[in-house]
């Protein structure tokens, strides 16, 4: 039996949120380590240390801001699953949300791709019945729900 949107949908917002958990857990243990560090003799070497733990809680942030932004977009999509997003193809089922790329959700594999992405360009035009060229590669579209 096929996948539907809102398995899908909620199997990428469990990964989105494990995400989001790992991240929150990173930030919070590198701001502890910061906070516990004193100031030693090392000087210079104490301060680029310091800067260095600062710019992975910045990159850390970058990347959370980023799954929340995912996560949102998820919602609006699991309480919205009338679109047309979901397309079985000769090469495979994709799914345009968030770029979470090749999962297996119930032994089933999904690609789930961005609507920006090259192949996501492709498919959004296409329609049952037509092909898509990829690097060359003819995809068959089936059918889009």
């Amino acid at each position: 039996m096929p996948l539907s949107k809102t398995e899908i949908i909620q199997f990428c917002l469990n990964e989105v949120e494990t995400k989001i958990n790992q991240l929150e857990n990173d930030i919070h243990e590198l701001n502890n380590s910061l906070n516990q560090e004193t100031k030693s003799t090392a000087g210079d070497k104490h301060e680029t240390g310091r800067a260095m733990v600062q710019l992975e809680i910045e990159s850390y942030s970058k990347n959370l801001k980023d799954k929340s932004i995912q996560r949102d977009f998820l919602n609006r999509q699991l309480s919205n699953t009338e679109h047309e997003n979901l397309y079985a193809t000769s090469n495979g089922t994709y799914f345009l949300s968030v770029g979470l790329g090749k999962v297996t959700i119930n032994n089933e594999t999904v690609f789930v791709i961005s609507k920006d992405s090259p192949i996501g360009q492709l498919l959004i035009k296409a329609k049952p019945g037509e092909p898509i060229l990829l690097n060359g590669l003819k995809i068959l579209i089936n059918s889009v729900e």
